[in-house]
């Protein structure tokens, strides 16, 4: 099969996906009613009103090849986990995974033949080739567990850099005389321009505290949706002084405390690692260029007097 074939077959689904796209862009509601009809009582409730058009096309797309779309909790934990609060987050899973994925699998598969017919072409040429195809394997493989993995590790950075200044605030509110609510709510308002990311996650278990019977699940479903040990001490604290009255203030302190000195020997860890680190440079950049300082120019003195040994003069010739 011709390269140039493969390329126009490309050319060709990206018109036909963009062109599918702005009809369900342009006529969403029409769409839906298909939708509706053709699904009858699997219809999902959300696609009823302010439906993102994406999120009918995927659907529809879904219910003609008969694939399910249903949520299940350890999706659902993924999701909360890297930040994705998107009602229709399993449609755009879903569609990813059994529709875009084999699509860029076969792409993949396609371009690696190609690869292996490109015998005479230039190394540069067949780099190209070579990148693409490893791309699109990738992706077809497992593009979206990629994307929802880097996401939630991403977001666990940002939450584990944003806790000491959390904590501390905490803190503050709490032996100022603020209840817990109350505090989580300052702590909320306050940091909701330099760390949205942990204003959010506050305020999100400020509502559930306030609307669940149960608050001590209210404060484990934060632990939950972070998976990130200090956050972890954070929620076991305050469950604690939830259950058996315990001093907040104390406990707090305690805690923060504990995670000083863990950040200190953490600290510590890596200064101690630095001298590791540092020899692979040193050994790999800097030696040569002393060895090549110092020994240079003997080196060439010694080539130009004709070697090691130096030159053997001729003998004289006889004297008559």
């Amino acid at each position: 099969m011709s390269f140039d074939y493969i390329t126009y077959a490309v050319f060709a689904v990206g018109i036909f996906t963009v062109y599918m796209a702005l009809v369900h862009i342009f006529k969403p509601d029409r769409r839906k009613d298909q939708l509706k009809a053709r699904m009858g009582a699997a219809y999902p409730s959300e696609l009823d009103d302010n439906t993102p058009p994406l999120a009918v096309f995927c659907a529809s797309v879904l219910s003609l090849l008969r694939i399910k779309n249903e949520p299940n909790p350890e999706l659902t934990s993924s999701f909360m986990q890297a930040g994705i609060s998107s009602p229709h987050a399993v449609t755009y899973f879903y569609f990813f995974q059994r529709v875009i994925q084999p699509i860029l699998l076969v792409l993949g598969v396609l371009f690696l033949l190609k690869l292996i017919d490109m015998q005479d072409a230039a190394f540069a040429k067949k780099a190209q080739v070579g990148l693409v195809a490893v791309l699109l394997l990738i992706a077809g493989f497992s593009g979206v567990q990629l994307y929802i993995k880097n996401a939630r590790q991403r977001r666990q950075k940002i939450l584990l850099r944003s806790f000491p200044e959390v904590m501390d605030l905490l803190l503050v509110c709490i032996e100022s005389g603020l209840g817990l609510d109350a505090s989580l709510a300052r702590v909320g308002n306050e940091m909701k321009n330099l760390h949205p990311v942990a204003a959010y996650e506050i305020d999100r278990t400020r509502l559930e505290l306030n609307l669940l019977s149960d608050r001590s699940l209210a404060l484990e479903n934060l632990a939950e949706r972070t998976q990130i040990i200090p956050y972890k001490a954070l929620v076991s604290a305050l469950v604690q002084t939830e259950k058996f009255g315990t001093s907040l203030v104390d406990t707090l302190r305690v805690l923060s405390d504990d995670l000083r000195t863990t950040r200190l020997l953490n600290a510590e860890n890596r200064a101690a690692r630095i001298p590791v680190f540092i020899t692979i440079p040193l050994i790999f950049c800097i030696l040569p260029a002393f060895i090549i300082i110092i020994l240079g120019p003997p080196v060439v003195k010694v080539i130009n007097q004709g070697g090691i040994f130096g030159t053997v003069a001729p003998p004289p010739p006889p004297k008559n």
